[in-house]
């Protein structure tokens, strides 16, 4: 919805429901850019709409949030998150953070937490999970909320998930949509692991890598953009704790 409004077309209030608005935004979509018309955002429709939406922000900057002053971690119970199906503990002083993004349109600051709920739903009822996969999620407004939180498993297999945290962004940090994470994000992110170093849930050590660094997967998580920020972030950490 968010992404039909940016290259100007009307679906309606951005709710994450694809109702009848949506679907003759769609259309006007599909039309205007020769497609097949079927109201469905298929994989040929999912891809011109990242090809008109990264024409639409190489001509026009994208305003940054203002950097929020003093940060917190936002509940679950805050952003409306449904209850996990179950937990698995995580121990402290884990040495690795891995850093994600959520490959999908960066949402407005109004849109953050059904961004936020959307993500969960299709965590758990398409792909099975208990819960959303991620510890945490940072926002392009710089919010930082609570997913499984501290103390507990991220989602994943092998013995990896019992020695890591993992973070994700909102947004789609590939070079196709040419999306770059605010700094109001990039604070957030560098804010929420000095304190998980200081509260001793990750090791003054810890790595902090991308989720493409993991051997067995197979992905350009998180985004060429995003990724190249990873030693700013590393760096940060440090000087924050100085």
């Amino acid at each position: 919805q968010e992404w039909l409004i940016e290259i100007g077309h009307r679906p309606g209030v951005v709710d994450g429901v694809f109702n009848k608005k949506v679907e003759s935004a769609v259309v006007n979509f599909q039309t205007n850019a020769g497609l097949s018309v079927d109201g469905v955002v298929g994989n040929q429709t999912w891809e011109a709409l990242k090809i008109a939406l990264s024409m639409e922000r190489n001509g026009v900057a994208i305003a940054e949030p203002k950097e929020v002053k003093e940060f917190k971690i936002i509940s679950r119970q805050e952003w409306g998150a449904r209850q996990p199906k179950q937990t698995a503990p995580l121990l402290k002083h884990i040495p690795i953070i891995y850093i994600h993004h959520t490959a999908s349109p960066r949402p407005s600051a109004a849109g953050e937490f059904i961004d936020a709920r959307r993500h969960q739903d299709r965590h758990m009822d398409i792909k099975g999970w208990s819960d959303l996969a991620y510890n945490f999620i940072i926002t392009p407004s710089g919010r930082v909320l609570e997913c499984r939180g501290f103390g507990i498993r991220p989602a994943g297999k092998g013995l990896g998930v019992r020695r890591s945290y993992g973070i994700v962004f909102q947004g789609l940090f590939h070079p196709y949509v040419n999306e770059k994470p605010t700094r109001a994000a990039l604070s957030a992110c560098v804010w929420l692991i000095q304190k998980m170093i200081t509260d001793e849930w990750v090791s003054s050590e810890v790595e902090i890598l991308g989720h493409r660094d993991i051997d067995s997967s197979k992905t350009v998580c998180p985004g060429d953009h995003l990724y190249n920020c990873l030693q700013e972030i590393k760096e940060r950490v440090v000087q924050y704790g100085t």
